[in-house]
């Protein structure tokens, strides 16, 4: 009989509420986002004047890893909705790492939001952004796009869904669920400075002296068209928790930025700058996703994302240079790994 306990419960809170995050709950979330891209440059070549050869960085491994984590609070609603909110950020950290020829190099940064806190409030339709805590960023970028509902309400049934049953999503929800949303806001570009120094890295071509212009094939992803399907299962438990699953399957096209994730490091990065007015050119990222959402029944709010799944980026362009024409390829396979989780602290 304990065995059908939780099942019941689960099925009381069904009816009481379906499944729709409920903000009107005297709780403080805590959220923690782990995203993870690693890809191998498998083909690189490069040919001028109709004479081929090796192009730069075939073999070349590169990882960006972000790690996001949070507590998130409710502080006044209306109608079930959140009208205000306090996102307090305790980690916004992005590590990045390549190895090409044998070299490694491995950097480390923490975004404008670490140490953060931001409280959201609905002001004329909109959601303005207040730092009520920590260093005020300098990028007004970093306080833009943020919402006053979880990243993860988005994947969830838009209404009365059956077991079985699938739904589309639509591309903002995925940006979001993603954490891709808010890409700009994590980890801004630099402000341009006079010359073009913030843009470029400094005059003396070092990335380390720029870190929000370092090769990123996430900041690719977060540009990119995204569709997805999303299919209600039954019920399952996570941790002693009664959850219903949704099992996600979502794909990504997309174009490739001038400085991209390819050609191995940050050496090979710099090799993908190519002069302007290319003759011809195809740059394009895509990914293919799969994995579940968790939905605690009881608690009311997503519980677990897990995604994974494979990405691939095509670099192809052909300019003419001092008389010369040039043509590059190059080709890199990968994976991507997100994990989110979401728990209701214990209240003082």
């Amino acid at each position: 009989m304990k065995a059908l306990i939780p099942c019941a419960a689960a099925a009381l809170a069904l009816q009481a509420g379906g499944l729709a995050t409920d903000y009107s709950a005297a709780r403080t979330l805590r959220c923690s986002v782990e995203t993870a891209l690693e890809l191998e440059t498998t083909v690189s070549t490069m040919e001028r004047d109709g004479e081929s050869g090796p192009g730069f960085g075939a073999g070349a491994t590169n990882l960006e890893r972000r790690t996001v984590e949070e507590t998130f609070r409710v502080v006044e609603h209306a109608d079930g909705a959140p009208t205000k909110v306090r996102r307090a950020f305790e980690t916004v950290q992005r590590k990045t790492a390549s190895e090409m020829g044998g070299e490694t190099s491995e950097n480390e940064e923490q975004g404008p939001l670490q140490g953060v806190t931001l409280e959201l409030a609905l002001e004329d339709g909109e959601v303005a952004a207040l730092v009520v805590d920590g260093p005020k960023p300098d990028q007004e970028a970093v306080l833009q796009g943020h919402a006053l509902t979880l990243a993860w309400d988005g994947l969830l049934p838009p209404g009365e869904t059956a077991e079985g049953e699938s739904y589309d999503l639509e591309p903002g929800a995925i940006l979001r669920a993603l954490s891709l949303d808010l890409d700009g806001a994590y980890f801004p570009r630099p402000e341009r400075t006079e010359g073009g120094a913030g843009e470029q890295g400094g005059r003396d071509g070092n990335w380390r002296s720029s870190p929000g212009r370092r090769p990123s094939a996430l900041r690719n992803l977060a540009t990119a068209k995204w569709e997805g399907t999303a299919t209600r299962k039954g019920e399952v438990e996570e941790d002693g928790v009664a959850c219903v699953e949704i099992a996600l399957k979502l794909k990504a096209e997309g174009e490739l930025e001038a400085f991209s994730f390819g050609g191995g490091g940050p050496r090979g990065g710099r090799a993908a700058e190519l002069p302007a007015g290319p003759a011809a050119a195809d740059n394009t990222i895509e990914a293919e996703l799969a994995g579940r959402l968790l939905f605690a029944v009881e608690g009311r709010h997503p519980l677990l994302l897990e995604l994974e799944g494979e990405v691939s980026t095509v670099r192809h362009s052909e300019f003419e240079r001092n008389g010369s024409k040039m043509v590059t390829h190059s080709e890199q396979e990968g994976t991507l790994t997100v994990h989110a989780r979401l728990a209701a602290e214990k209240e003082q």
